[in-house]
């Protein structure tokens, strides 16, 4: 279930049926897709459509009086390695499209398999939470096409402060598309985490180029952003170089008068 308010979401353990191997067979980023989805996306009253016939509109009525009213105090959402792919994203973008978690401010679908597909998804949904402020896409298979998607979109999440998209598959494109978006993003952004890529992608040669780094650099300089690169943090903490240390002028030596030094007391 969601949770409300509080710290940063934990992320769950890794599933018992998951493994390294299944990685290897490129069914994840990561830790590899389950057969079928451990945890199901929010379900909204329209989907009831498919309760037993006869109990439509009492079980759609019943489920829409408590719907808006609960999820419009859930601030945090994690759905981390659940074996998700795009059709699950869909149909969480589609629950967040609905307007009544205005006030959630944090989104998590760390190390699932949501692609290109769900991240454009999510990225349509980012306009109906004005409260965003974190969304976690880490290890997800997002390639150029969904960073795109998710830099076209930026510009209409005025309060989203955190941007993770680490370990997925983006290379110069989507690097780039972040770059032209970001001088018509809120001042609010201050990070933005390209951290690594997936491991089919690190065997293809794909990542972010020089001169897309550079480009991605002087863009987040601009801004004040800090951006994740290449396992290094390539901006700096204080955005300028620092001054200059001045030297300290030399301190005159205290010398200890003779009669402490050979242990005599001096009376007043």
């Amino acid at each position: 279930e969601p949770r409300c308010g509080g710290s940063p979401a934990e992320v769950p353990p890794r599933p018992p049926h998951s493994s390294p191997s299944s990685a290897l067979a490129g069914a994840s980023p990561t830790f590899g897709r389950s057969p079928a989805p451990l945890r199901r996306p929010p379900l909204q009253p329209a989907d009831l459509a498919r309760a037993p016939r006869g109990q439509e509109p009492s079980a759609a009525a019943a489920y829409r009086s408590v719907y808006g009213a609960r999820l419009a105090a859930v601030e945090e959402q994690t759905y981390a390695r659940l074996g998700w792919g795009c059709a699950e994203a869909a149909a969480l973008a589609a629950a967040l499209r609905s307007g009544c978690m205005r006030n959630l401010r944090s989104v998590s679908c760390l190390d699932n398999a949501i692609g290109d597909d769900g991240a454009a998804a999510l990225a349509a949904a980012l306009p109906s939470l004005p409260a965003l402020q974190a969304l976690d896409l880490r290890r997800n298979a997002v390639g150029d096409a969904g960073a795109s998607a998710l830099a076209a979109a930026l510009p209409a999440a005025r309060e989203l402060r955190q941007l993770f998209l680490g370990g997925n598959a983006v290379a110069d494109a989507g690097a780039a598309a972040l770059a032209a978006a970001l001088p018509r993003c809120s001042t609010a952004l201050k990070e933005i985490d390209l951290l690594g890529v997936c491991p089919a992608a690190r065997r293809r040669g794909v990542g972010v180029g020089p001169a897309a780094e550079a480009a991605l650099r002087a863009a987040c300089n601009a801004r004040r952003v800090r951006v994740y690169l290449r396992h290094v943090d390539v901006t700096r903490c204080s955005y300028e170089e620092p001054p200059p240390a001045v030297p300290r002028k030399a301190r005159p030596v205290m010398t200890v008068p003779s009669f402490f030094r050979r242990g005599q007391n001096v009376r007043t």
